[in-house]
């Protein structure tokens, strides 16, 4: 299925940067009775046995699988877990979480903003007044200004009207598409804000079909059953952001650019975050994507034990590459380059978090 979905499920499972810098001792328990009993039915849920959690107990591993039971849509590529155990305290964990400089590398950003909450008009284009297409930029501007609803963007018919009405061979192109695409991105944001994900517009494809990222997001939140009954209110909030909100969460728009397959890619998403005394939880809802994958949402839970923090990390991406012919074939290869390169990359990023003080 090639390496956009394999990146993307990186791209939301490295929102905490987190190490194991040395392994735990066979006979230290883990949390604590009650909280081990959760821990085993997480562990359970998600699909790992009893050598996945000796592994990630007794010997600091990171272990993963992924979640084809999960996978509720035909686009749904899931993988479950990056389950750690490290020596650090749970309010490390989300200080890194939360941090800036943890946001631009967890999601590989290139520049991002962040939109106010309640915002005038006025402030919410001043939050998307850097986005745009630079002149390194004109194969990307060449698509979209010769682009027709398909695989290759992902836009809605109104949306590719809009800018197919620029001329390509005005001078002032580049500046015209990015002021089209800019206007693109504050409505779908504006939408998002006024109606969370039912708002959200799907995008159209060849022979009048349509990919809708609410469907696809709807259909993972409603298949969390974890979630649903241990974090009924979190639940609630994931599924009905951003309104209404509820008391104790904490909700955050941003607007994300990075690059993907050599282009450059848009990325509007939504965060929210819950902290308690013994635990912790983030999502991350990417409600829309330039193009290479359709929409996506990370979970992440941090569970204090005792000097210690358990972080798990559940991941559906929603990307058409997977539908049609071999689809099956596709996402079995898909699950697998994932679930190893998720290793890879929270092992390189041990470095980086042992650098903190």
């Amino acid at each position: 299925m090639g390496k956009i979905a394999t990146t993307q499920l990186i791209l939301g499972a490295l929102l905490f940067l987190i190490s194991i810098p040395t392994a735990i001792p066979a006979q230290e328990p883990l949390c604590g009775p009650e909280r081990d009993a959760l821990i085993d039915r997480l562990i359970n849920y998600l699909g790992f046995d009893t050598s996945h959690r000796h592994s990630l107990v007794h010997r600091g591993e990171i272990i993963h699988t992924a979640l084809p039971d999960l996978e509720k849509t035909p686009e749904d590529l899931a993988v479950a877990g990056v389950m750690l155990i490290i020596r650090r305290p749970m309010t490390e964990v989300v200080e890194v979480f939360l941090d800036d400089e943890s946001f631009r590398k967890g999601h590989e950003v290139n520049q991002h903003g962040v939109i106010p909450e309640e915002a005038t008009r006025a402030q919410i284009e001043a939050a998307f007044s850097q986005v745009g297409f630079t002149g390194e930029e004109q194969a990307e501007v060449k698509k979209i200004l010769h682009a027709k609803p398909g695989p290759h963007l992902n836009l809605s018919r109104k949306e590719y009207s809009r800018l197919q009405a620029i001329n390509p061979r005005d001078p002032q192109a580049t500046e015209k598409v990015s002021s089209v695409y800019r206007d693109i991105l504050i409505e779908r944001s504006k939408s998002f804000d006024d109606r969370g994900i039912t708002g959200i517009e799907p995008y159209d494809r060849k022979r009048n079909k349509i990919t809708s990222p609410a469907r696809e997001l709807t259909a993972a939140i409603d298949g969390m059953q974890f979630l649903v009954e241990h974090f009924p209110s979190f639940s609630a909030a994931l599924r009905h952001s951003p309104q209404p909100q509820v008391a104790d969460i904490g909700h955050q728009d941003f607007w994300i650019k990075k690059s993907l397959d050599k282009r450059p890619l848009y990325v509007l998403s939504h965060r929210l975050v819950l902290t308690r005394d013994s635990y912790a939880l983030a999502a991350d809802l990417q409600y829309f994507v330039g193009h290479s994958y359709n929409s996506m949402l990370t979970i992440i839970g941090a569970v204090k034990c005792q000097e210690n923090t358990l972080v798990v990390a559940v991941n559906h991406t929603f990307t058409d590459q997977v539908t049609g012919i071999g689809g099956g074939i596709k996402k079995k290869v898909g699950r697998k380059k994932v679930a190893e390169n998720l290793a890879r990359h929270f092992k390189a990023l041990r470095t980086s978090v042992e650098s903190r003080n």
